[in-house]
């Protein structure tokens, strides 16, 4: 037996151990971050050869772990862009926008929207997702990594954008007076929007030309220009419907920086004996609005709500990626991972879909400590590390003892 060795054992198992208060020091330290992964630490003996009657005192080595598979609780906020993965996967981000930037994996999904001018002094202002460690929300254009790099972009949105969309399509749904004589008239009009989100009010015209019989044209009050010419309608003399088949779409012709072509069904209209009078009707297209928020779906898309209540896709999306072993990607600042030559091949899937996890809004995954383990983990380390101090004392105790026989 060798009482060096014995010494060199208590202080590999006081290092051990000293390791173990680390990972329990970065826990208890994380366990408000978002997405955080716990670290733990395992053992392994460390065995010298001996002999029947003479031991050599071996040691114990640490290797610390994460548990990045293990899936963390959940905190609902009040922010669209608040994020979080139920199940497998991993956001997607990159350290800077520069399209060479390194890559890595996260599952803190706490993005807010940062609007830049880019470039620098050309008035133009680009707004992208950036999460509380700065990392920018990045968007593969192919499904699989090739030499753990996607090709893609960083997702951007449109910043303060203004947009207007122009009609193209509406209904007009209404009843006229069968006891209107001929060359009477009923007149309606419907609100659409041209190009540049400038509002154009139409006025439709129904005339009696005869029994059953009428005809309908469309004016565009802006201009005194009559779009549509008198069109002639016939009813069933039974029903009072609307003969369908024939000019059941009335188009209204684009005009060149003014309006798009817009299709107006006409095919409701019914004859009765009763006041002349609309049922329902109406143009598409929107004025000029401005975006109020980002709104992400479970499926990944990214679209823009405007303060008229239009919802428009931005082309943007959020894809998850996933690894065969995600306990081996490697840990980085930030809370984020970085693909190893053990953890797999990257691949980038749509949420919800093969084998990646659903896509949760305005929730964020907390870290996945649990303080109580951590505690009792810590008192633990504290009286090993306590005993192997006393190992270590008494074999230097010993060789007091054999430095002094030579006294």
């Amino acid at each position: 037996m060798s009482i060096f060795g014995t010494m060199r054992t208590g202080v590999s198992g006081m290092n051990a151990q000293a390791n173990r208060l680390g990972t329990v020091g970065d826990n208890i330290a994380n366990s408000s971050t978002v997405g955080y992964k716990r670290a733990s630490t395992a053992f392994s003996s460390m065995v010298l050869p001996s002999s029947a009657g003479n031991y050599n005192s071996g040691g114990v080595s640490s290797n610390v772990r994460y548990s990045i598979s293990e899936q963390g609780g959940f905190s609902y906020t009040s922010s669209p862009t608040d994020l979080a993965i139920d199940g497998d996967g991993f956001f997607i981000v990159t350290a800077s926008r520069d399209p060479d930037a390194p890559q890595y994996l996260t599952r803190a999904g706490s993005f807010t929207r940062e609007t830049v001018e880019e470039p620098a002094g050309s008035g133009i202002y680009k707004t992208f997702l950036k999460n509380s460690a700065g990392y920018y929300l990045f968007t593969p254009s192919q499904a699989t990594a090739s030499n753990n790099r996607f090709p893609g972009s960083v997702v951007e949105i449109p910043g303060d954008d203004i947009q207007a969309t122009p009609s193209t399509s509406g209904a007009l749904s209404l009843n006229l007076n069968n006891e209107t004589a001929v060359g009477g008239t009923f007149k309606t009009s419907l609100t659409g929007y041209g190009y540049q989100g400038k509002e154009i009010v139409y006025d439709v015209t129904y005339t009696k030309t005869g029994d059953n019989a009428w005809t309908v044209s469309v004016t565009d009050t802006g201009t005194g220009t009559e779009v549509v010419p008198a069109t002639p309608i016939t009813f069933d003399p039974s029903t009072g419907a609307k003969v369908t088949g024939t000019n059941d779409i009335l188009t209204i012709p684009a005009v060149a920086g003014r309006n798009a072509a817009i299709s107006l069904d006409i095919s409701g209209a019914k004859q009765l004996a009763s006041k002349s009078d609309i049922i329902s009707g109406g143009l598409n297209g929107s004025g000029a609005a401005s975006v109020t928020e980002v709104v992400f779906n479970e499926d990944g898309s990214i679209d823009l709500k405007y303060d008229n209540d239009a919802i428009v896709s931005t082309g943007s999306r959020i894809m998850l990626a996933t690894v065969t072993s995600p306990d081996n990607l490697v840990p980085i600042n930030g809370n984020a991972y970085s693909a190893s030559n053990t953890s797999g091949v990257l691949i980038a899937n749509d949420p919800g879909s093969k084998g990646t996890g659903n896509l949760l809004i305005s929730t964020l995954e907390t870290s996945n400590v649990d303080i109580a383990n951590e505690l009792t983990e810590m008192i633990e380390a504290q009286r090993i590390y306590s005993a192997n101090s006393k190992v270590f004392q008494t074999g230097s105790e010993l060789l007091d003892v054999l430095v002094n026989l030579k006294r």
